[in-house]
């Protein structure tokens, strides 16, 4: 007869559960409305938009009546399979997020990821200094 030996339970490390209150740790958010999701406001910025193009990013930007920056993405079929146009989509996203700031405040940007360029090449870094490149303004706004 073979008897078992209860192993004793290890207890997982709890992760500190400190709670973001006020304004701290919002300056770098995406809400929604950063997003421009409306048909026509989109259409509006392709038709009226003003193009300048990079070597992995084309971005069309026109000013809004809002006062905030907008994003909205445009990429294809042609860019590559789901698994690359997400990737591409969440690096864009990520970007734009992270570099509000250094952009013109009360535009509409649509950017759209040009088919035929390597994978290796889209690094945040890459998409970042593409997308400031293109629709920066050159000075922080607070």
């Amino acid at each position: 007869m073979v008897l078992y030996r209860a192993l004793p339970v290890k207890s997982q490390a709890q992760a500190p559960t400190t709670k973001v209150t006020g304004r701290e740790g919002r300056g770098f958010g995406f809400p929604r409305r950063a997003r421009l999701s409306r048909r026509r406001d989109f259409q509006r910025v392709l038709s009226q938009g003003r193009v300048r193009r990079g070597t992995i990013l084309s971005v069309r930007i026109l000013a809004n009546e809002k006062g905030w920056r907008r994003l909205g993405l445009s990429v294809g079929r042609a860019y590559g399979p789901a698994v690359a146009r997400n990737h591409a989509k969440r690096l864009i996203r990520e970007a734009f997020r992270l570099n509000q700031a250094w952009l013109m405040p009360g535009i509409d940007l649509v950017v759209t990821a040009l088919p035929g360029r390597p994978e290796k090449s889209w690094t945040l870094t890459a998409v970042s200094e593409e997308l400031l490149c293109l629709a920066g303004s050159g000075e922080k706004t607070p």
